[in-house]
């Protein structure tokens, strides 16, 4: 699908920026993972449509739900740490931030 010439190069079918398969070849490795029928189906329509190879496509979705996965932990874990701190919203902040919201709202 993707025939890029140099390493790091944008795939307006894809609408990102990716490596060419050399590149990818040094960086990746292999990984089998079990599809429901209706999500591969899915998946090759969208490939057709992107001009993308579901493989390019099922790395990105997972890379993008690791990303997004590591940073809402990281989050809930800098919250946990605010708590035991003793460093969060009282009732009167609450309160007071509730109220600006809704005169703010109108």
């Amino acid at each position: 699908m993707h025939n890029f010439d140099k390493v790091g190069q944008y795939c307006f079918g894809c609408n990102m920026y990716a490596v060419n398969d050399q590149a990818r070849a040094a960086m990746s490795t292999t990984m089998t993972v079990r599809l429901d029928d209706d999500v591969k189906r899915r998946l090759d329509v969208l490939a057709d449509a992107s001009q993308c190879s579901t493989s390019f496509l099922a790395a990105e979705a997972i890379r993008a739900l690791i990303e997004t996965n590591e940073w809402q932990i990281g989050e809930i874990h800098a919250a946990l740490k605010e708590t035991e701190a003793g460093d969060f919203a009282g009732d009167q902040d609450v309160a007071a931030l509730a109220k600006k919201w809704k005169v703010n709202a109108r």
